[in-house]
């Protein structure tokens, strides 16, 4: 009886040739992905060659390569012998051993950080997001920079969240109500409320808002302010109480230390809770 499915769609990058939206797991970061799977599995390989190198054994008789039954050793021992027992020839000259350079396994990472670069051109996250850091931290205004193009597409999801998420409480207000059209009515109005993606500090936000009270744009006291600032709404309802103590006090002074009467307590209340 709720008159629509009980389903919303969030649609993620809605266009006109693909209204259901467009993921943000591109076909490209699918194939980085891949790419730099391999390049684990072949730094994985690299890495055994690296530790036990090749061997070589120059004029060595077939008896060194067979253990005491007279049968061949197997390719493990032959890669971890360590001491190596070799007997001169009949010529009285000592085979020549010696070992194939073992490469170094850091051009897989150099290129596993190649691809987390291209990963961050194609999502827009930060490279510092996917483990790679350089040895000089950035200053702050770098990482906001580094961080720009993830607040802005941040930004735009919000706005094409914000419609689903306004029809998610209004079939949340039609199954709590059973159909009461009232609260049904005043569901309408409802708009999610969003923080800023950007997060900037606490210091950054109180400076903007006491600019924007100076120049009366926002009132000093009132909600919209409390909210920018990060407080929620029990820290604003205990704000407003501490406010009426504080009130009251300076109206009991006022009055010689005398309680305060009935139309002082009102006049102490906040004008919002009016």
């Amino acid at each position: 009886g709720l008159g629509s499915v009980p389903v919303v769609q969030l649609v993620n990058k809605p266009r006109s040739s693909k209204a259901g939206g467009r993921s943000e797991i591109t076909p490209a970061i699918r194939y980085y992905t891949d790419s730099g799977v391999r390049t684990l599995l072949g730094a994985e390989v690299a890495r055994e060659f690296y530790a036990v190198p090749q061997r070589y054994m120059m004029g060595a008789p077939e008896s060194f390569f067979l253990d005491e039954d007279g049968k061949p050793r197997g390719a493990w021992d032959a890669m971890m012998g360590k001491i190596l027992a070799i007997e001169r020839d009949e010529d009285g000259e000592v085979p020549e051993v010696g070992s194939f350079p073992a490469y170094s396994p850091s051009p897989f990472f150099e290129q596993l950080r190649s691809l987390s670069q291209m990963v961050s051109a194609e999502g827009g996250v930060p490279a510092t997001y996917l483990g790679f850091t350089s040895d000089n931290p950035a200053s702050g205004d770098g990482i906001r920079m580094s961080e720009n193009r993830l607040v802005k597409r941040a930004e735009r999801r919000q706005g094409q969240f914000s419609r689903g998420w306004t029809e998610v409480a209004r079939l949340a207000a039609l199954t709590s109500s059973g159909l009461r059209e009232s609260l049904v009515g005043s569901v309408e109005s409802v708009r999610p409320l969003w923080r800023n993606p950007a997060t900037p500090t606490m210091a950054a936000t109180a400076d903007a808002m006491m600019k924007m009270i100076q120049v009366g744009v926002y009132p000093a006291q009132g909600d919209y302010v409390l909210k920018v600032l990060g407080l929620n709404v029990f820290d604003r309802e205990m704000l407003r109480r501490d406010r009426a103590k504080d009130a009251t006090g300076v109206i009991a002074r006022l009055m010689g230390q005398q309680p305060p009467t009935p139309e002082a307590q009102q006049l102490a209340r906040p004008q919002d809770e009016g």
